[in-house]
């Protein structure tokens, strides 16, 4: 997929993209720590109310809350600063290759935040409101760019496994979407390349890759 070299960037443009890198780190920090004031309010109005029970309560509802709002505020971030990630070629020193990287990072706060809801019925519908395609009865364990992702009814994305991402080399990064057709299983620690697609009913194994080629697994 690499048609050529990317353009060499000026030390300036380099500087300029590590430091809104740095930003985007401290915005989504600053983030998280907003997504818990609402627990925190929770938690002071029932003391006051009810004193210590009060707190013990306010604690317990106070958690999934937290996780609520920040799910709310990732999705808001992705829709509205972030944007759609398109297929295709770009380079590296370049503003298209930070919202790719800003939206890596989001995907590395939800596998932090929301590892309790992983392969779970409530995974998939977080994934689409993040922009992947998932069909009815699937489960999604993992995945990279949310848009990248088009999985048919009842498919089945274990624990561990790859599926897409992106290829970088040459000053250049590409971003291939996955088509996941239905009842198709990935097993876990399996690896599907960037723009490999799967046909249906198909089995990748454990600790397995797709077979080799660039077109849909027979």
């Amino acid at each position: 997929p690499f048609t050529g070299v990317g353009r060499p960037a000026t030390p300036m443009r380099r500087t300029l993209l590590g430091l809104a890198q740095l930003a985007i780190v401290y915005a989504f920090s600053y983030l998280i720590m907003a997504s818990q004031i609402p627990g925190l309010v929770l938690v002071y109005h029932a003391y006051t109310a009810w004193g210590v029970t009060g707190v013990l309560l306010g604690v317990y509802i106070a958690a999934p809350l937290g996780l609520l709002v920040l799910a709310l505020l990732l999705v808001l971030i992705k829709r509205l600063i972030i944007g759609r990630i398109k297929p295709g070629v770009y380079e590296i020193d370049s503003r298209s290759y930070l919202r790719i990287w800003a939206s890596d990072f989001l995907i590395n706060i939800l596998q932090t935040y929301f590892m309790a809801v992983y392969a779970t019925l409530y995974f998939p519908p977080l994934l689409r409101l993040l922009g992947a395609k998932i069909g009815r009865r699937s489960e999604v364990s993992t995945h990279f760019i949310p848009e990248m992702l088009i999985a048919g009814d009842e498919v089945f994305l274990a624990d561990g496994c790859i599926v897409g991402g992106k290829r970088i080399a040459h000053g250049l990064v590409v971003v291939s979407a996955n088509r996941i057709d239905k009842r198709s299983f990935i097993g876990n620690s399996a690896l599907v390349p960037p723009g490999k697609d799967i046909s249906q009913d198909c089995l990748i194994g454990v600790l397995s890759t797709s077979p080799h080629g660039t077109g849909p697994v027979p």
